[in-house]
């Protein structure tokens, strides 16, 4: 038992110990660029073109990456003072909050953090136009409903047009996809028709750009980056419950044996 706690207690330790220290290059960058998706036909319905504009600042500042973006939001004149801030507001703790803490890159026993961070103080990125009254919603336009009915002033809606402001293609028929006629396509991903989920999935593809960036900026062979889960796996969660426990056993052994007095046996059993 006592080495089976010992082991459990090492397991946790490694799995707990600080980040490996290396050298890696920071940076910052502006990135722009156009979209675009050519007119395609699905199922008898014509759909496009398609076309846009994406634009924010990316960085690496040794330990997370972070792609900012800056929204000039609109409001039309229904909106109270009062209403656009708290507007503003949700939107960015929405958006945020549906692509954070999803992945982080590793490099060894390092982990970086990938964020995004949205902000509407200006300089603006991108400009959208708010507005209660029905409408179909795109990048640059935010309805309360749509047009043919339903709700679209959602979390899953906003965080899914800021994809597009990151220059991510449209994952459902009739959107703007990309390699039409063998499209990617997405049931429950963000960009795809899991917009208006509780729990759009956020797939790995989203930030396949967060890779390539500090790989760029780190190019050199001593560095292994991927991308994997910001949430443990299974049995990474089990060795650190079980790392936790042993060490709380074993302390607790210790304490017990330091309190109880040695007796002598009286050679009875």
């Amino acid at each position: 038992m006592r080495i089976l706690i010992k082991l459990m207690i090492a397991t946790f330790l490694i799995a707990a110990s600080g980040p490996v220290s290396a050298h890696y290059v920071t940076g910052e960058e502006i990135v722009n660029g156009m979209r675009k998706t050519a007119a395609y036909t699905a199922d008898g319905a014509t759909y496009g073109p398609y076309e846009w504009t994406y634009k924010y600042k990316r960085s690496f500042d040794g330990v997370s990456l972070t792609k900012h973006v800056e929204i000039n939001f609109v409001f039309d004149d229904t909106y109270t003072a009062e209403e656009q801030a708290t507007y503003k507001t949700t939107a960015e703790k929405d958006i945020e909050r549906i692509w954070n803490n999803k992945f982080v890159i590793r490099d060894g026993d390092k982990k970086f953090p990938i964020l995004v961070d949205v902000t509407t103080a200006g300089p603006f990125d991108q400009t959208v136009n708010v507005s209660k009254n029905a409408g179909v919603t795109d990048m640059l336009n935010w309805y309360a409903t749509h047009t043919n009915g339903g709700n679209t002033d959602l979390p899953g809606v906003r965080a899914h047009e800021f994809g597009h402001m990151l220059g991510l293609f449209d994952e459902y028929i009739g959107g703007a996809v990309d390699k039409f006629p063998n499209p990617t396509l997405s049931d429950h991903g963000l960009m795809g028709s899991g917009t208006y989920d509780e729990k759009p999935v956020m797939h790995e593809r989203y930030y396949q750009q967060y890779l390539d960036y500090i790989r760029t900026l780190n190019p050199d062979t001593d560095h292994s980056f991927r991308l994997v889960s910001a949430v443990p796996e299974p049995i990474a969660a089990f060795l650190l419950a079980a790392g936790l426990l042993a060490m709380a056993l074993h302390r607790m052994g210790g304490r017990t044996r330091s309190c109880v007095p040695c007796v002598p046996s009286s050679g009875k059993p």
